[in-house]
């Protein structure tokens, strides 16, 4: 994080992160929620690919939308645009909030990837915040004894140099409205960590996940004061004060990190759809490429369009082909990583053409699934995924268009904290592949390996859909690896299968990353489609109790201009507009 990001933030003193840990820790808390409910749907013309009707609210606006999975946050950015800024300024509120009320997520101590779309132009730009490597580490640094640990993900070493606030910077300086002061966009967080908050289910979910280790640690446990001068400094003293609750870990980040850190901006990954229809998302080492790929692959099948929400066997081959295509993405995405560090240029090009395409939707057999160990996916190497995250989708007036995707990795990140800065600290190092062999004896990719100043690869894949009358779709989710598959299925679910926004979120998944080999599905998965799959010998794994699986945040805009937002309601998040 560079100097100039630093003095910046003398504005913003009062972003009391462990203010608001403590608050939830010991404030009354709400009884869980039903477990595992089942929201069917009461009306008659439901989808063959299964229908849910869910609680959560679809906003309908003429001019604006927000879509957070924050139970809070939706208005800190309406409020924004109600006085005059962009997507841009609402997005980085809405996300400075975020950190403050679903802290377990995301937050200033890990990093984002961000895709804006400006109408004006038609050019979309990537902002890569994604957290570093510090430089001394190396590629052996996990496994030197041969012997796995859990040194990646938990404590002083799982630190990686955080980009989030970094990222914000950017975006305010860069695309920003100019209307709107930089100490403004602060006010909700500010308030939120002061006074407190109304504590959603997925935080509390967190809190008792995680209890144990929250109040064990003493960095996580007590209250303090917090400030920002000279914020890199004092991270760094508390990152070695906090060695002492990490037996055996030593810290290898330094001064020179944060001032090297910077962010990366590029243009976005861009693919033109059929239908005239324009993808814009992450380059790497984000999982944009992929889900380019996933949606390219499944509309070679133009007779599932929307035939496969009305006829059973066209639904059941639509998953089951889906499936596929999702196998196929992940073992490519095995050979992927940073491509500043990693030579990924052949892999990058093969999944971009039209010839591979066209190959892997040959090799998809509508009668049957292979095992993943068989060779027929080409996966020879294994990769670590990543884990939790947060979203959020903004559209503006003006037809801008933002997603950012942010975490801080595992639940509450390394479980350190910066406690005079209030920063909850990334495991970032744990996306990383350790050099140890996979519990299936595949020999671990070289292209997403420990190395200083690099990133890891990630899942995270916030998108845009334009057309010729604009941004048709904003959308992008959390929840590791399942961001993909969720991402994927959700946008050809509204743009080419025609439903809803809200019904294409609310309704149920199917997740298979090729290792381990099974499909999850989630509790109130259609019948007939999971018969359709276990016809074609896939083997079928229902979603662990407590799993969420992915949360998913979208924003849909007809040709004429209405607008609709939702918020999935697995993580009960918020919508606002106008």
């Amino acid at each position: 994080m560079r100097q100039n990001v630093i003095v910046t933030l003398s504005v913003v003193t009062a972003v009391i992160v462990v203010a608001a840990i403590v608050f939830v820790l010991y404030s009354t808390r709400t009884p869980p929620t039903e477990e595992r409910r089942c929201y069917y749907c009461s009306h008659g013309n439901q989808s063959k690919l299964g229908d849910i009707c869910s609680p959560s609210e679809l906003g309908k606006y003429h001019q604006f939308a927000i879509s957070t999975d924050s139970n809070v946050c939706a208005p800190a950015g309406k409020s924004i645009m109600e006085e005059g800024g962009n997507a841009i300024d609402s997005a980085i509120a809405v996300l400075l909030c975020m950190g403050v009320t679903i802290p377990e997520s995301l937050g200033l101590g890990g990093g984002s990837m961000i895709v804006i779309y400006h109408n004006n132009t038609k050019r979309s730009v990537y902002i890569n915040a994604r957290e570093a490597a510090p430089a001394k580490a190396y590629r052996d640094m996990f496994n030197s004894t041969g012997i796995p640990t859990n040194r990646s993900s938990f404590g002083v070493e799982s630190i990686a140099v955080p980009g989030e606030l970094a990222g914000y910077w950017r975006m305010y300086n860069e695309y920003g409205s100019g209307i709107i002061p930089w100490k403004r966009l602060f006010r909700d967080a500010i308030k939120f960590a002061k006074d407190g908050f109304p504590v959603g289910q997925h935080l509390q979910d967190a809190m008792d996940q995680k209890k144990d280790t929250l109040l064990r640690l003493n960095s996580l446990r007590q209250h303090y004061s917090l400030f920002y001068k000279n914020l890199s400094k004092l991270i760094l003293e508390d990152i070695q004060k906090a060695t002492a609750e990490f037996p055996g870990q030593v810290p290898i980040i330094e001064q020179s990190d944060f001032d090297n850190y910077d962010v990366i901006e590029q243009d976005a990954f861009v693919h033109k759809m059929h239908d005239d229809i324009t993808l814009h998302t992450t380059e790497l080492p984000g999982g944009g490429p992929l889900l380019s790929f996933i949606i390219r692959v499944m509309l070679k099948y133009k007779e599932l369009y929307p035939a496969a929400m009305k006829d059973q066997e066209k639904a059941n081959l639509f998953v089951h082909r889906m499936i596929e295509a999702f196998k196929f993405a992940f073992a490519n995405r095995m050979y992927l990583g940073d491509d500043r560090f990693d030579n990924v240029t052949e892999i990058m090009k093969n999944i971009q053409s039209e010839d591979y395409i066209n190959f892997v939707h040959s090799r998809i057999n509508d009668n049957q699934t292979y095992s993943s160990s068989s060779g027929y996916y080409y996966a020879e190497v294994y990769q670590n995924f990543d884990h939790g995250t947060a979203h959020v989708s903004v559209l503006d007036k003006h037809g801008n268009a933002v997603g950012v995707t942010s975490t801080v990795n595992l639940y509450f990140g390394s479980k350190v904290i910066s406690p005079s800065t209030g920063l909850i600290l990334n495991d970032e190092m744990d996306d990383f592949n350790t050099g140890a062999m996979n519990e299936f004896d595949m020999p671990v990719s070289y292209a997403n390996t420990v190395k200083g100043g690099k990133r890891p690869l990630s899942s995270m894949s916030p998108a845009i859909f334009t057309d010729d009358s604009g941004v048709r779709l904003v959308i992008g989710a959390s929840g590791g690896p399942k961001i993909l598959t969720a991402v994927a299925y959700n946008a050809l679910r509204h743009l080419w299968l025609k439903d809803g926004i809200k019904s294409s979120i609310d309704s149920c998944r199917a997740h298979d990353q090729l290792f381990p080999e099974e499909i999850i599905i989630e509790p109130c998965f259609p019948s007939a489609v999971l018969s359709g799959l276990v016809e074609r010998h896939h083997n079928i794994t229902e979603l662990p109790k407590g799993d969420r699986g992915a949360i998913v945040m979208g924003i849909s805009r007809s040709r004429d201009g209405l607008i609709e937002a939702n918020s999935d309601y697995r993580k009960g998040g918020t919508v606002a507009g106008i």
